[in-house]
C-alpha cells in the first residue's frame, strides 16, 4: 500500500522521531514548509531515500502526453515525489512562499488539479492512505488540502490525522467535521501522543524491524553497506541484498508466514519471503527441481576463468506454463546472492536504462572496475529483441570501460514460457535448460513428501496447483480430486452474477479450445471496470473477482505482445466447472 503525506513545518525534536515514516512506502509528500529541503522533514528523508523535488505545477500533464509517459517523466513509483506546496526558500527560481490569502488566490487551483490527477488517474482508490501530520499550527492551505483529498477520495476511510498538539488538532477537527462528522474524524485520528511515542508504537507494528542497512557482497569476499537511496536510484532493478528479508519483524513473520506459503502453493509467483522463511526454518523447504541443479552447473561453468571468456554471458530457462520455471530462476538468484550481485530486471524499462543501472550495481562501492563481482540479471518473459538489445548495451558498457579480456561482468538469466522447452534445450544444451511438467524419480519423491505435509496443513483448494503438479497433470490420477475441488468451490455461488458468467465463459473456452485464453481487457469490459493506470490493472481486476474466481483463474502474459490474459488453472478443472455449473 502507498502513502501520501501532507505536512507543515516539523519541530526540531520531532525530526529525531521519524523512523516510522522512513519505513513507509511513500508515493508523495505535500509539504507546506518552504524550508523543508534545508532544515525540515525533506532534509532528513533524503539522507535515507531518493526523492524528486517538485512543485504543484509539475503535476499538469502536457498536451499529447499519456498518463504512462507522465508517470515515467516524473519517475513516480520509482522514487518519492516531494511536492513543495508553498514555495522553497532555497530554490533559485520564482518560488517564494505566500501568505494564506495569496496562496488561496494563486495556488488553490494547482493543488486541486494535482490531487485530482493523483487520486483519479494515477492511484486507484484503495491502493493508498493519506496521512496528515499536524506538527505546527494549522493554516487554511492545509485545511483545504484535506478537503480536496476528502472530495476526490469520495470519503474519509483512507485518511488519517496525527497531531501531538490538541490546539492544532482542534482547528483541523472543526474544519473536517463540516465534511464528515465528529465520529468519523475522531475514529481516524491520533491526538495528544508525543511524536516519539507515535514513532515507537508504529515501528512495532510495521513489518520491518528497524531501518537496517542492507549489504552487498564485494570482490574481496567481504561486504559493503548498500544505502536505500542508492538502491532507489537503480529503479529498473529489483536488487537482492545479502541479508534480504532479515529486517522482517517477528510479529509480521508470525502473522503472515502461512499466508505467504499458501499463496505460493496455490499457484502464485514465488517471493523472496518464501525462500527466506524456508531458509530460516519457519516453513518447509521449497523443492529444488532437477532444472535448478542444471542451471546452477551452467552458472558455475560460466564463471570459470578463460582468456576467451565473454564480458556478457547468457543462460536461458524455457518452461511449460505452471511447471515452476520462474521458481527455479529465482532460486538460483537467491542461493547466489552472497557470491554474486543479483537482481531482477523490472519490465517496461529500456535496455539503455537497465544497462546503466546494472553497471552501477556492479561497481557499487568497488575501488577498481576491473575487479568486481559479476552481476546476475534475471530477465523474465522478455522478447528476444529486447534481450539482444540489453546484451549489446552491456557489452558496449564493458568495452567502454576497457574491461580486461577474459573478465566476466554480467550473466543474463532469461526465463521464458515455451510449449516445447525440451526442443529448445536440445538446440543449445550448453546454454538452455528445460523445465517441464514431467517429474524425475527424485522429483516425484520430493513432491510426494511435500504434498503430504501441505495436505496436513491446508485446505485442498489452497494447494490445488501443487497437487496437480505433483501428479504431473495426468488425467487418471487427478479426476476425482478435481471433481471434489470444484464441488466445494461452487457451493453457494451466485449463478446470476457477472463474475460467475465470466467463469463459465472461460471454462467453456478452455474445455473446447486447446491452449486457449481470454485477454484481461475483454474480462474488464465484461465486468464493466474502469482502469486508468496499467500499474494497477491487476489490483483492480483481482478486487472485482469473487473468491471462487480467484481460486481458479491463472494469469498469463504474452512474451511478444505483453498482453495480459487469463485461463482456468487446468483444462480438467475447466471441464469439471462446466459440467457442475450446467
Amino acid at each position: 500500500k502507498w502513502y501520501i503525506l501532507v505536512t507543515n513545518q516539523f519541530q526540531p525534536d520531532d525530526l529525531s522521531s521519524i523512523a516510522f515514516l522512513l519505513n513507509m512506502n511513500i508515493f508523495c509528500v505535500f509539504d507546506f514548509d518552504p524550508d523543508s529541503k534545508v532544515s525540515g522533514f525533506c532534509s532528513k528523508y533524503i539522507q535515507h531515500h531518493a526523492a524528486n523535488m517538485h512543485f504543484m505545477q509539475n503535476y499538469k500533464i502536457p498536451d499529447g502526453m499519456s498518463i504512462g509517459d507522465f508517470v515515467s517523466h516524473l519517475h513516480l513509483f520509482e522514487q518519492t515525489s516531494w511536492i513543495f506546496c508553498n514555495g522553497r526558500n532555497d530554490y533559485q527560481g520564482n518560488e517564494s512562499p505566500s501568505d494564506e490569502i495569496t496562496w488561496i488566490k494563486t495556488k488553490m487551483t494547482l493543488l486541486r488539479d494535482s490531487v485530482s490527477l493523483i487520486c483519479k488517474q494515477i492511484l486507484p482508490i484503495g491502493t493508498f492512505t493519506v496521512v496528515l501530520l499536524l506538527t505546527s499550527p494549522v493554516e487554511k492551505p492545509l485545511l483545504h488540502t484535506f478537503n480536496v483529498f476528502f472530495t476526490d477520495m469520495e470519503g474519509h476511510d483512507d485518511i488519517i490525522c496525527i497531531s501531538e498538539s490538541e490546539d492544532n488538532y482542534q482547528k483541523w477537527q472543526h474544519f473536517a467535521e463540516l465534511s464528515c462528522g465528529t465520529e468519523t474524524v475522531n475514529r481516524s485520528s491520533v491526538v495528544g501522543m508525543k511524536m516519539s511515542h507515535v514513532n515507537a508504537t508504529l515501528q512495532r507494528i510495521q513489518h520491518v524491524t528497524t531501518r537496517a542497512t542492507k549489504h552487498l557482497s564485494t570482490h574481496v569476499k567481504g561486504q559493503c553497506p548498500f544505502e536505500t537511496r542508492d538502491e532507489e536510484r537503480m529503479y529498473s532493478l529489483e536488487i537482492l541484498s545479502v541479508y534480504h528479508c532479515d529486517e522482517s519483524s517477528d510479529d509480521f513473520i508470525e502473522a503472515e508466514k502461512e499466508n505467504i506459503e499458501r499463496q505460493f502453493y496455490h499457484g502464485g509467483r514465488v517471493s523472496w519471503m518464501n525462500f527466506w522463511l524456508a531458509e530460516k526454518k519457519f516453513v518447509g523447504d521449497v523443492i529444488q527441481r532437477d532444472a535448478y541443479w542444471d542451471v546452477s552447473k551452467l552458472l558455475s561453468d560460466t564463471q570459470k576463468w578463460s582468456i576467451d571468456q565473454l564480458a556478457v554471458n547468457s543462460i536461458n530457462i524455457y518452461h511449460h506454463p505452471g511447471s515452476g520455471g520462474s521458481t527455479v530462476a529465482r532460486q538460483v538468484l537467491w542461493n547466489n546472492r552472497k557470491d554474486l550481485r543479483c537482481a531482477v530486471v523490472k519490465p517496461s524499462y529500456s535496455a539503455t536504462i537497465v544497462s546503466e543501472h546494472a553497471v552501477q550495481l556492479r561497481e557499487y562501492e568497488e575501488k577498481d572496475s576491473q575487479k568486481c563481482l559479476p552481476v546476475l540479471l534475471l530477465v523474465e518473459d522478455c522478447d528476444k529483441e529486447h534481450l539482444d538489445d540489453l546484451k549489446h548495451e552491456l557489452e558496449v558498457a564493458s568495452y567502454t570501460k576497457k574491461i580486461a579480456q577474459g573478465t566476466l561482468c554480467f550473466i543474463l538469466l532469461s526465463c521464458r514460457r515455451s510449449h516445447n522447452p525440451e526442443k529448445m534445450c536440445k538446440d543449445l544444451p550448453l546454454q538452455n535448460v528445460a523445465v517441464t511438467h514431467k517429474l524425475s524419480k527424485e522429483e516425484k519423491r520430493q513432491f510426494a513428501g511435500k504434498r503430504q505435509k501441505l495436505e496436513e496443513q491446508y485446505q485442498p483448494e489452497f494447494i490445488l496447483t501443487f497437487v496437480l503438479m505433483s501428479e504431473e497433470f495426468e488425467h487418471k490420477k487427478i479426476v476425482k480430486y478435481v471433481e471434489q475441488f470444484v464441488k466445494h468451490l461452487l457451493q453457494g455461488i451466485d449463478h446470476g452474477s457477472v463474475v460467475t458468467r465470466l467463469i463459465r465463459y472461460v471454462a467453456l473456452l478452455n474445455t473446447y479450445v486447446q491452449n486457449s485464453f481470454i485477454s484481461q481487457s475483454h474480462c474488464e469490459t465484461l465486468l464493466a471496470l474502469t482502469i486508468h493506470m496499467d500499474r494497477f490493472r491487476q489490483h483492480t481486476f483481482e478486487r472485482s473477482l469473487s473468491e471462487p474466481a480467484k481460486l481458479v483463474f491463472i494469469h498469463l502474459r504474452d512474451d511478444r505482445t505483453y498482453i495480459e490474459s487469463i485461463r482456468i488453472i487446468h483444462p480438467f478443472v475447466a471441464k469439471e466447472i462446466l459440467q457442475q455449473l450446467g
